[in-house]
């Protein structure tokens, strides 16, 4: 007789598609895929949006049609949204007073599902509707933490941290983390994020692919691209990149770096400075600034070379997805990268903000086909094996069973 499903209602009230909406829809569509086992679920997942117009409901709408969820809306103004400014206070008040009137039918409607555990991910508002919601039920609570513990995630959700009955970390790194940050080891457990690993292109097919990003940046047909995608912003050390590229750029001419993402936050300058180094650099020809795209798993089929030099980093979703497509990864020797990029194996780790270092990593990949070649293979390898969303999604099932058994 096949198990019961395990019951999960799950908190999610950041509108936009976050890496959080990202990794939950992974593991949910993985686990819905799985014809029995312990990766069987069946969600309430009640989900932020902002209003009713199309532009608020990205995040729920990248739920609908997932066998086996049932998304709730919840209402959330502009509290579930990131970078919420000071200038909308007016407006926050407004959205606090929804709310507060839209908590008792939450809390009904969770009664009605009767859940088994009770899910969110680490933001203020995730864990401000979950923690009475899993008190009032007497049901275990759950934090699916993807960041490094600080006063940046509020005083109360980090308490809120602190008082889960499990702490999920998407990295060794986070859950390092936050035991230093005052979570109880025991009551801590790591769950990489993860990928699909995509099949080769054939050679014809990706040679297409080359060429149309060569002819679109006007480099030659046979440039050496290294690439990067994530928000432009000093934590993501775009600059020290640049810096790091700036040799390899002067003297091969044919070299390129391009850079996918936009500015975070908005209109913190960091194309301009970008710009204007590359220029006193003297290769301004060679940087190409391509802010949002909506077609990275073409440029990561376009690259040569993935960098990656962020720092503190959790569990990079982009780090997987430049893997999956059988890019070696250029990454500081710390974070989540560091556990997801096998040293002169998949990649070349260096340390963190040293300059030089990374230029030489650089070098050696940009020089050495071959070299791209095996170390790409044996990264598409590794996150078939290591970070495959079908064991991800029946390890996730089995933890939140786990602590379900406890209560």
């Amino acid at each position: 007789m096949d198990q019961a499903p395990l019951r999960v209602l799950a908190v999610q009230t950041t509108p936009g598609i976050s890496s959080e909406v990202n990794v939950l829809r992974i593991l949910l569509d993985a686990s819905m895929r799985a014809p029995s086992g312990p990766a069987r679920i069946e969600v309430l997942l009640m989900q932020g949006v902002e209003g009713s117009g199309a532009g608020g409901r990205s995040a729920a709408d990248a739920f609908v049609g997932l066998s086996g969820v049932q998304v709730h809306e919840v209402q959330m103004g502009g509290l579930g949204r990131e970078g919420f400014g000071v200038m909308r206070r007016a407006a926050k008040v407004v959205d606090l007073a929804r709310m507060r009137l839209a908590r008792r039918g939450l809390l009904r409607a969770a009664r009605q599902f009767r859940p088994d555990v009770v899910y969110s991910a680490q933001q203020r508002w995730d864990q401000r509707l979950t923690t009475p919601i899993a008190a009032r039920l007497g049901r275990p609570r759950v934090v699916h933490l993807h960041y490094t513990v600080g006063p940046w995630l509020g005083a109360d959700a980090v308490e809120s941290l602190r008082t889960a009955d499990l702490l999920i970390g998407v990295s060794d790194y986070i859950c390092d983390n936050a035991i230093a940050g005052g979570v109880a080891a025991s009551r801590t457990q790591t769950l990489y994020n993860a990928a699909t690993a995509e099949a080769p292109l054939p050679p014809s097919e990706r040679a297409r692919v080359r060429a149309q990003l060569r002819t679109e940046l006007s480099m030659s047909g046979d440039a050496v691209v290294v690439g990067m995608v994530g928000r432009l912003s000093a934590s993501k050390c775009q600059l020290e990149l640049l810096r790091a590229m700036e040799p390899i750029l002067r003297d091969s001419p044919d070299v390129h770096l391009v850079l996918a993402g936009t500015e975070y936050p908005t209109g913190n300058g960091l194309s301009e400075r970008l710009r204007a180094a590359a220029a006193a650099a003297g290769v301004a020809r060679q940087l190409h600034l391509l802010g949002h795209r909506g077609d990275v798993a073409a440029l990561l089929d376009a690259f040569d070379v993935f960098a990656h030099p962020s720092r503190e980093d959790p569990c990079p979703m982009a780090v997987l997805e430049a893997m999956a497509h059988g890019l070696p990864v250029v990454a500081w020797r710390e974070g989540g990268p560091a556990e997801q990029v096998a040293d002169r194996e998949t990649g070349l780790l260096v340390p963190p903000m040293d300059v030089g270092a990374l230029t030489e990593a650089l070098m050696a990949l940009v020089r050495d086909e071959p070299m791209r070649t095996t170390m790409g293979d044996a990264a598409r390898a590794r996150v078939e094996t290591t970070f495959r969303p079908d064991v991800a999604a029946a390890r996730f099932a089995e933890l939140l069973s786990g602590v379900a058994a406890r209560v």
